[in-house]
């Protein structure tokens, strides 16, 4: 009853190994700055899996893993160098070796600085300096050989020296070379005999005064004897070049900026020339002056033109430090001040300058903006009556005109008023009775100052009493006939003219408390102290202040009770008590 069982093994068959590895171009040479063709690989045997390089390859240029192209644009010249490239898959790898030379741009465009070039016999020449396009230049070559004294730097490709032979025109044939190639420059040297050289001006650079006559500005050189001398351009208006001598002289009658004038000194050798630097400037302006100085201004008022007289040569322009006040103006074409001032300013100097090319003057201008005074001040109570140890309400100011910095006030106020010097607010608690008298209030900023006459009076409580009800009779009378003073009435706060208006007091038993009293009495006025006080007899100085008692008050009476009215008789009295 036993089974069979069969098993089967394969095995896959070897992969081949990559072989015969090539690149389409080997060797191969590229060129800096320019993208190089693909260099694609090639190989024999088995897919290839993946390439490597060693060394790495020049900057710029890279391997891709994947296909094995070589491509890029490589940044940076490189010697012939061969780099091995190596292509892989799981049968094993192979290798190339691929040689490559990254060479600089040719040079292009060779030129010199001084082309055609003459020279002077036994006189250095300034280097003759060689400019290209492309690639850097590595050396430098010439045919035929230079004139004799002159030579060409191979590295730098400066053409220097000092010639020692006369040499008619020719053209030397400069070579540039680099890695990429070369590139020729046809130079055109002529070696003259000596010329005048050296010139120059006796005054150089000068400057002259409008109307004035010159010294006469001589020349020397060195070289050969001068024959003729030019000028270019023409000179100022006023003077001339004397063309055998070469003396600058005359007066000048125009203006003129500074410029340079080349004068060109020639033999048959040759000439040299020389820049004269000449400037022709006016008489510089003098006793310079403001028609209003020192100047007061009113702040927002349009001033008046403040305008510049000068001597000496017309002023071309003015300038200011430091800055005029605001809202004020310098035209820097006529030098007049202007303007309508904007903000206050003290007293401060402002120094102009005139000038014009032949130099410059200066005025101080003293300047100040002051506001507008102060007018029609008043007080908001005027005249104004005060009750003595009674806090007053604000009496405040009013004006118009520029805003007040200061105020003050003459004579001093009554004992407990104030004047803030700086609202102008009267204000506190009078301390002292004061007759109604005058008290000069003066408001102040930088334009002036204005006045107003302010009428005060301080009168005693009682005073402002009686006034308010016109009593016609004294504090012992009794206008109303009540039995009751006026000075009474008024520390009670009684109506003095109503008979009914009277301070009430009642005594009764306090129910079912046979030691107990209730003493009602009233009206209670705000501003008054109360004091209930008992006595077993009417004796001066039997009164004492009730003790064992309660208060308590409804509407304007007050109710007290008396917890300890024992014995066969007992007397109480309200003391009123008013400030």
């Amino acid at each position: 009853s036993g089974g069979w069982k069969l098993s089967l093994q394969t095995t896959a068959p070897p992969v081949a190994a990559p072989s015969a590895l090539n690149y389409s171009s080997n060797p191969a040479t590229y060129t800096t700055g320019s993208a190089i063709t693909d260099n694609r690989p090639t190989s024999s045997g088995g897919a290839v899996v993946s390439y490597a390089v060693s060394p790495a390859l020049p900057p710029g240029l890279t391997l891709n893993t994947s296909t094995g192209v070589i491509s890029g644009t490589p940044s940076a010249v490189t010697t012939t160098a061969s780099y091995t490239v190596t292509a892989t898959n799981t049968g094993g790898s192979t290798t190339a070796s691929v040689s490559i030379t990254v060479n600089d741009v040719a040079p292009s465009s060779l030129s010199y600085s001084s082309n055609p070039a003459t020279y002077t016999k036994d006189t250095l020449i300034p280097d003759n300096a060689p400019t290209s396009s492309g690639g850097a230049v590595v050396s430098y070559a010439v045919s035929p050989a230079l004139p004799s004294g002159l030579t060409l730097n191979t590295s730098t490709g400066v053409i220097s020296g000092t010639p020692t032979t006369v040499a008619t025109a020719a053209d030397y044939t400069v070579t540039a070379t680099n890695t990429g190639g070369s590139t020729t420059a046809s130079v055109s040297i002529t070696v003259n005999d000596v010329a005048p050289s050296s010139l120059s001006y006796s005054s150089n650079p000068t400057t002259y005064t409008k109307d004035t006559v010159i010294p006469d500005n001589m020349p020397t050189s060195s070289g050969g004897a001068v024959v003729s001398y030019a000028v270019s351009p023409a000179l100022p208006t006023g003077l001339t070049l004397n063309t055998s001598t070469g003396v600058i002289s005359g007066t000048p009658t125009t203006l003129a900026t500074a410029a340079d004038y080349t004068v060109t000194a020639s033999n048959t050798g040759g000439s040299t020339t020389a820049s004269v630097s000449i400037a022709v400037n006016d008489v510089a302006p003098s006793s310079f002056s403001y028609s209003i100085n020192p100047a007061t201004y009113a702040k927002d008022v349009a001033i008046p033109d403040n305008t510049p007289t000068s001597s000496g040569g017309a002023v071309v322009a003015y300038a200011v430090s430091p800055a005029l006040p605001m809202g004020l103006t310098l035209n820097t074409s006529t030098g007049i001040i202007s303007g309508t001032p904007t903000t206050l300013a003290t007293a401060a100097d402002y120094t102009v300058t005139a000038s014009n090319t032949g130099g410059s003057t200066t005025a101080s201008v003293s300047i100040m903006v002051n506001d507008v005074a102060p007018s029609s001040l008043s007080y908001s109570s005027n005249p104004a009556t005060y009750t003595k140890d009674t806090v007053i309400p604000d009496n405040t100011p009013t004006s118009s005109g520029g805003a007040v910095v200061s105020y003050a006030v003459s004579p001093a106020l009554p004992a407990g008023l104030t004047l803030n010097t700086s609202t102008g607010v009267i204000s506190g608690t009078p301390t002292a009775l004061a007759a109604a008298a005058d008290y000069t209030v003066t408001a102040s900023n930088t334009g002036g100052s204005t006045t107003t006459a302010l009428n005060l009076a301080v009168t005693s409580a009682y005073s402002a009493w009686s006034t308010q009800y016109q009593l016609t009779q004294g504090p012992e009378g009794d206008d109303d006939g009540d039995g009751n003073s006026n000075y009474f009435e008024f520390v009670a706060d009684l109506i003095p003219t109503n008979a009914a208006s009277f301070f009430k007091t009642t005594v009764t038993h306090v129910s079912g408390q046979p030691n107990q009293m209730a003493i009602v009495y009233g009206p209670i006025a705000y501003g008054r102290t109360y004091e209930l006080k008992s006595s077993d007899s009417l004796a001066p100085g039997s009164w004492t202040a009730l003790s064992g008692s309660t208060s308590s008050d409804l509407g304007n009476e007050r109710k007290v009770i008396d917890t300890e009215a024992t014995g066969t008789k007992k007397y109480y009295r309200v003391e009123i008590n008013y400030p």
